[in-house]
């Protein structure tokens, strides 16, 4: 591996645009180096975090060309969830024609947000959460669901989440971009609206195998600044001894971004108003014909 690869794995990013967002991925301090690839695209609201897999530097390039064929499939206009989908088709093209190695694969997750809304998309166990500093209690909403072995289990009541969190085989996913025997991947999806003072935190599997959506919660809260957060989360599993790369994304809410609630306000205050039309169309045709009928005597 060459400086300039190692420079861009620890390359620490906060850039002010309508969305804040700060970004690091490490190799860590087991693994011998970073298969995990990141994208920040502030400026068409476009962020990713690829874990790659395959050995022998395959993985390294089963996420560069996720990363590669997301953005060149967003700007055919396509969604994020047929991009990602582009991306598994890609990761076969590639090691066919010997970039790469046949077998190489990756996980994603991925978000593009337009003015407040966002849009979601992942394969594998890489993760979207949502984070919300000022709810009381658990801060954190996982908005991606695992296609892992594991989350199966918990799916149909067979494993809790604590015993997942320590199941010998919790690293399994059911399915990832690039595998030679899937025609094309379930890619899950979600879209939602970011609302003011909340964030999404984007992260690879080395985070969450080795922090719980607790601890986590902890560190976010222990500072204001979105870089130093991220920061304390990716060392802090580099001090644990975490085996596999890290990588960390959090998009903040553009400082316009409505309240939480007011969306779901304005609607009540409509759906009220549409329940009373009835009710008033009939009083004002009752007082119209008191009226007339007054008029007449």
């Amino acid at each position: 591996m060459n400086r300039q690869q190692q420079e861009y794995e620890t390359k620490r990013v906060k850039v002010v645009s309508q969305h804040p967002y700060a970004s690091r991925s490490e190799t860590g301090p087991v693994a011998d180096h970073n298969e995990d690839r990141v994208l920040a695209r502030p400026e068409q609201g476009l962020w990713v975090v690829a874990d790659g897999m395959g050995g022998h530097e395959a993985g390294e390039v089963a996420s560069e060309v996720v990363i590669e064929a997301i953005e060149e499939a967003l700007a055919d206009g396509r969604s994020l969830a047929q991009a990602v989908q582009h991306a598994h088709q890609a990761i076969k093209y590639a090691a066919e024609s010997g970039r790469g190695a046949v077998g190489m694969g990756s996980t994603v997750v991925a978000v593009r947000l337009d003015g407040h809304d966002y849009e979601l998309a992942w394969v594998g166990d890489s993760r979207a959460y949502l984070w919300d500093p000022g709810k009381d209690g658990d801060c954190l909403i996982q908005l991606s669901h695992d296609h892992s072995f594991v989350q199966r289990l918990v799916d149909t009541g067979n494993l809790t989440d604590a015993e997942a969190r320590i199941h010998p085989h919790r690293n399994i996913i059911t399915q990832s971009l690039g595998a030679v025997d899937i025609d094309a991947v379930d890619v899950g999806a979600v879209n939602g609206r970011l609302y003011r003072g909340q964030h999404i935190l984007l992260c690879s599997d080395g985070l969450t195998d080795v922090l719980d959506d607790a601890e986590l919660c902890d560190f976010l809260r222990q500072s204001r600044d979105i870089q130093q957060q991220v920061d304390a989360l990716v060392e802090e599993v580099i001090r644990r001894e975490g085996r596999d790369n890290i990588s960390v994304q959090v998009i903040s809410a553009a400082p316009d971004a409505p309240l939480p609630g007011s969306d779901a306000m304005s609607a009540g205050a409509l759906r009220d108003l549409t329940r009373r039309m009835p009710l008033l169309t009939v009083l004002v045709l009752i007082l119209v014909l008191i009226l007339l009928a007054a008029a007449l005597l």
